[in-house]
């Protein structure tokens, strides 16, 4: 459940977020760059309801596993960390797909973004879910050879 937390954060931020564009249609060719993908029309709110649907009932799934000891801190801190990466890769991606004057300005800027601060978010919260799996192993171990008499 984690993992679908996780990949719906950049498309709920996605939405959420809509077009950043500020060039009017009046002017004769605004620059993009990334050409957004055109998507007929009751798509776009279906896209959105899903990926806030699957966000609401991760995070209370995940919560009521933390209820019943099954997710700790550590868990909660590596999903943090990649659900702010996803929602700071759903803006940037916003960014990258806005009709804006000087759109490579921006998108140089996003691109930026992702490699110093979006990767980043992502390895730290790799290496905390591989140090809460790490420590689960390691209670594990422990609390077997306690009940053992070697």
């Amino acid at each position: 459940m984690a993992l679908a937390v996780v990949a719906s954060a950049p498309v709920v931020a996605w939405t959420q977020i809509g077009d950043l564009s500020t060039a009017s249609a009046e002017e004769a060719s605004p620059d993009h760059f990334i050409q957004p993908v055109d998507l007929p029309a009751p798509l776009p709110a279906l896209i959105e309801a899903v990926a806030l649907l699957i966000l609401v009932v991760g995070i209370g799934s995940l919560a009521w596993q933390t209820k019943r000891g099954r997710l700790g801190l550590r868990g909660w801190l590596a999903l943090g960390l990649a659900v702010f990466a996803g929602f700071l890769l759903g803006l940037f991606a916003r960014v990258m797909t806005a009709a804006v004057i000087g759109a490579n300005i921006a998108a140089g800027f996003a691109v930026a973004a992702v490699f110093f601060l979006v990767l980043p978010l992502y390895a730290a919260s790799l290496v905390a879910a591989v140090r809460r799996t790490a420590s689960a192993e390691d209670r594990a171990d422990s609390s077997d050879s306690l009940g053992r008499i070697e």
